[in-house]
């Protein structure tokens, strides 16, 4: 039986049907490999039934010198490196095996994990890499996808079924999805709650993703709440954060994004010279970071000199210290003196909030709006 998938495709939503529709895709065969936390993504292919259809092989491979005598050696066994190491062995095995006897009509795949979950003490950090390679029509140059996960369950045994459940979305989500990746990361997710499972990284390669901008990929995950944080690197490519802090120092500017001024050269350098002193030599690998907070941001552009900030559009403008023909920088914004602002809005401290900002069209601008007022719930 072979399922024909159209763009007017209406996706599964519930992992153990996407495993059963896979299972009785002919025209999908592969193998999986995974490391960390038993086997717990083919486990639900062979749970739903009709899994000789779609696995050729299943293995975990736990210790660490088996491991090496299959993949090679590695410096980090729960990393980037290992995963395409494994996806690399795995693959060209299935292809050295079966194309003579079955490639016309198959689109092989191949499916592995390296994983760090909860330990028995509850120690370690609970991480994983997860990924596809998979030829999207028999024949063809093969695609892969590669993501980094975060396990938030307390135990290992959610975090397993968790692992499970996101490899079956990722299956799934490569042979019928990669067309539109905003629908692949809506249902990366299903059947999990974001509290259980955070996605931060995600790499695509092959024809199949040629188009695809990595920048708006990422940022995606944000977007759509399956990470909570992303990282660049000064070209504006996204790196997995785990791989790139690994056993570095860290210079951290928190907070809102502004321009940068002229101490900032200068607090680096302090910064470098006591971490020079608690860490000696080291402190060459330090990293300089900015943190970009989307919460905080609020991008306008105008020229104008009516500028209104508020809840809504009919709401009491607060008072603006930066009127005037010009484009917005940092503007500091209060209720002022006036009884009518002062009634409405209630000082929030150091909260930040997201208002309404309603400006005339004129020159471009950018600014950088941190709220410390919000009107009032009970005001006229």
């Amino acid at each position: 039986m072979t399922i024909a998938v159209s763009h007017e495709f209406q996706p599964l939503k519930d992992p153990h049907q996407k495993a059963l529709h896979i299972n009785l895709d002919a025209s999908r065969y592969g193998a999986f490999a995974e490391i960390g936390a038993g086997q717990e993504i083919v486990s639900l292919f062979f749970h739903v039934g009709g899994a000789s259809g779609t696995v050729a092989k299943s293995m975990s491979a736990y210790d660490m010198t088996v491991s090496d005598s299959i993949y090679g050696r590695t410096g980090r066994y729960v990393s980037k490196e290992r995963l395409i190491a494994m996806l690399d062995h795995e693959y060209k095995l299935l292809i050295e095996r079966l194309d003579a006897s079955r490639g016309a009509s198959t689109g092989f795949f191949a499916v592995a994990d390296t994983v760090s979950a909860r330990n028995f003490a509850g120690t370690n950090e609970c991480h994983g890499w997860m990924g596809i390679r998979f030829q999207s029509t028999p024949k063809s140059e093969p695609n892969q996808i590669l993501l980094h996960v975060h396990m938030m369950d307390p135990d290992n045994v959610r975090q397993q079924e968790a692992l499970g459940l996101i490899g079956v979305n990722l299956t799934y989500g490569a042979f019928y999805l990669s067309h539109d990746m905003n629908l692949f990361l809506e249902h990366l997710l299903d059947g999990i709650s974001n509290k259980r499972l955070e996605v931060d990284y995600v790499e695509l390669s092959g024809p199949a993703f040629a188009a695809v901008d990595h920048k708006l990929l990422t940022v995606s995950l944000l977007r759509k709440g399956l990470a909570s944080a992303i990282l660049f690197d000064v070209d504006q490519r996204p790196i997995p954060s785990t791989e790139f802090f690994h056993k570095r120092p860290i210079l951290l500017e928190r907070g809102s994004f502004r321009a940068l001024h002229h101490m900032f050269p200068d607090l680096v350098g302090s910064c470098k010279n006591q971490l020079k002193a608690a860490a000696g030599e080291r402190v060459q690998d330090a990293v300089y970071v900015l943190e970009l907070t989307l919460n905080n941001i609020l991008g306008c552009t105008t020229g104008s000199s009516t500028i209104i900030f508020s809840t809504s559009a009919t709401a009491t403008e607060l008072v603006n210290a930066a009127t005037g023909p010009q484009a917005i920088g940092l503007s500091n914004l209060s209720p002022g003196t006036d009884a009518t602002r002062t009634g409405r809005w209630v000082s929030v401290g150091a909260n930040d909030v997201r208002i309404f900002v309603l400006s005339s069209t004129g020159t471009g601008g950018v600014g950088t709006l941190v709220v410390r007022y919000v009107q009032g719930i009970n005001a006229p």
